[in-house]
């Protein structure tokens, strides 16, 4: 359990200070947002990760401090510094955090959000996803019927690292072999790294200018110092260690491969990016895997492959992610013809639809549902962290995609309250004269 250190809010509050509920509109769409979540749900999934630890320390920051502030940053597509700073200057978001007074400084550093990603982990940001479709289940944003029908469909997110080329993944492979050398002691023969980074930018000159021999002449030269390297390191007592070792296999990996090799490395510092061909496009990066519900679309589940994998093998895990995140088993998936093939192991039947072939009347609804997903994966790389995963490693990958799902589902929850106290107030009678004062009265009677 929590200490009870940790339970007192940072900073100290004090009573002269304004209350949040005197401050903020009851009508702001954080406001509402935040008085639909249960958060008790969400406190008592994640408070394990904010135990104390054996050694004594600065108590835990509160778990929906944290919670609230990873969500607002999904939903608003913000770096860890903006989502700090808009948080000290905006009453309704410390009113979504939890906070009963306005305070102007900011909860935490900025660096505090790396270390917290990482502790919530993936199961965890799934429970937040899955708390998103119960509350939109609680709201009647969705029924139950909604997520018997679903849309599978795939997606490249897009790793931020630079284009790889080969003379340029030698150069990164030789820079850190020749700092493990340094850190550890070990003796080189030369030291070669500013002529690699020479090379690099030789060599793109080269291509651009067509100059083919000049190009494979330097390629051989980058790929003869890098090949030294890697034997001065392999010849020292200090090469079966983990992180020596993997490097060395991966810089092998970069000396020898070739424009015809398989499993090749595109990114020295992520290893797991893969080449994902998508309409036309190559990105490199991983694979995102998305269900949506086919009416009132909400992402209900999402799964990440650091591999170019077929479609069709993905969609036997898409469609169990689904089922535990929502508790429904899918009854119907439309797809594209990339999923032709696949095999499943629940009882989903699986249309696979072609645009311009023509299908069964009753099958005609279903069709047209189908695309409805392809706008979701515009908004989730347009409007979120979809579109360029700055997280590293293959957590980060999974982690990225989960948040840019969260993001999206709370930003529809706020437009489908928006319309549900439209069409209250459409109907009101003239005794309430503005929607605060029949929030306030609402509020009265609820709590009497």
């Amino acid at each position: 359990m929590l200490r009870k250190e940790a339970l007192v809010k940072i900073p100290q509050e004090s009573v002269l200070d304004p209350l949040l509920v005197d401050i903020c509109n009851p009508n702001n769409r954080y406001v509402r947002l935040a008085n639909v979540i249960t958060w008790n749900q969400a406190i008592t999934r994640v408070e394990p990760c904010f135990q104390e630890g054996k050694k004594p320390g600065r108590p835990s920051l509160p778990p929906r401090l944290v919670i609230s502030v990873i969500m607002l940053q999904a939903m608003n597509k913000l770096s860890d510094e903006e989502v700090l700073e808009t948080w000290s200057e905006n009453a309704a978001w410390q009113y979504f955090s939890g906070r009963t007074h306005f305070v102007m400084e900011r909860p935490f550093d900025s660096s505090s959000l790396t270390h917290w990603r990482k502790r919530l982990g993936e199961e965890n940001l799934e429970f937040l996803l899955s708390l998103t479709v119960q509350t939109a289940l609680d709201t009647k944003a969705l029924t139950k019927e909604d997520l018997e029908t679903v849309v599978v469909d795939t997606t490249a997110q897009r790793q931020n690292i630079k284009r790889p080329g080969t003379v340029g993944l030698m150069a990164d492979a030789y820079g850190v072999l020749q700092a493990h050398a340094k850190r550890l002691g070990i003796q080189l023969r030369r030291n070669l790294l500013k002529e690699m980074l020479r090379n690099e930018a030789d060599y793109a000159d080269f291509i651009n200018r067509k100059k083919t021999k000049e190009a494979d002449s330097l390629l051989d030269r980058s790929r003869a110092m890098l090949g030294e390297i890697i034997e001065d390191i392999a010849r020292s007592p200090f090469a079966n260690l983990p992180d020596i070792a993997q490097d060395l296999e991966n810089a092998r990996k970069v000396q020898t491969q070739t424009r015809w090799s398989t499993d090749k490395l595109y990114s020295f510092y992520e290893p797991h990016t893969a080449a994902i061909v998508k309409n036309g496009t190559c990105v490199f990066g991983s694979k995102a895997s998305l269900v949506t519900s086919a009416r009132n679309p909400f992402v209900i589940g999402v799964n990440v492959y650091t591999d170019n994998r077929y479609d069709g093998h993905t969609l036997d895990d898409a469609l169990h992610t689904a089922a535990q995140i929502t508790g429904v088993v899918p009854k119907v998936a439309a797809c594209d013809l990339g999923y032709r093939g696949a095999k499943i192991t629940l009882p989903t039947k699986i249309h696979c639809f072609n645009r311009k072939r023509p299908v069964a009347d009753d099958l005609l609804p279903l069709k047209r549902r189908r695309p409805s997903i392809e706008p979701i994966i515009g908004h989730l790389k347009s409007d979120h962290c979809l579109g360029l995963n700055r997280l590293s490693g293959k957590q980060g990958c999974a982690i990225n995609a989960l948040l840019a799902a969260i993001g999206f589902n709370l930003r529809k929850l706020q437009r489908h309250l928006a319309r549900f106290l439209h069409l209250i107030f459409a109907h009101l009678p003239t005794t309430f004269s503005s929607p605060s004062s029949f929030f306030y009265t609402f509020h009265s009677l609820s709590c009497a």
